[in-house]
């Protein structure tokens, strides 16, 4: 596996739903001003069209700042903004998979781990940064294992 250094310090991960009740853009723009150097939007619960939507509204702000926009799962979005990167996990598109795509080879991809052992398989080795899953229980990442 190849270490390339990460050249962002802080990374948020941001939902409309999360943001509880404020205007999850203008909640994005101060994050980026407080010091976000990179934005991931994950909206699990969004239509395709609605998630577009919103992507579309994020973007213009990143561009505006020269902050990557990652998006969650959603390699349609993902081509049709022309964000910076791709972040999938287990049961999503495999980084293997994704790195043939004409459209997003070139971008980043992250990649959710929850156990060690997939630290050194050859997802996470073609994956530019990975996440790992939570070490206890919350309420916003059900789906996950935790030990």
């Amino acid at each position: 596996m190849n270490v390339n250094p990460f050249p962002y310090s802080l990374y948020l991960v941001i939902s409309e739903e999360d943001c509880m009740g404020k205007n999850f853009l203008e909640v994005a723009e101060q994050a980026i001003l407080g010091g976000v150097d990179m934005i991931q939007l994950r909206e699990k619960k969004d239509s395709p069209e609605v998630f577009l939507q919103k992507a579309l509204q994020l973007i213009e702000i990143t561009n505006k700042y020269g902050i990557p926009l990652i998006i969650n799962d959603n390699i349609t979005v993902t081509e049709k903004v022309n964000s910076a990167g791709i972040h999938v996990g287990n049961s999503d598109a495999a980084p293997l998979n994704l790195r043939q795509r004409p459209l997003i080879r070139n971008k980043m991809i992250g990649y959710s781990i929850e156990h060690l052992a997939q630290l050194d398989n050859e997802q996470s080795a073609v994956a530019d940064y990975l996440g790992i899953s939570p070490v206890f229980r919350t309420k916003t990442k059900t789906d996950t294992i935790t030990e």
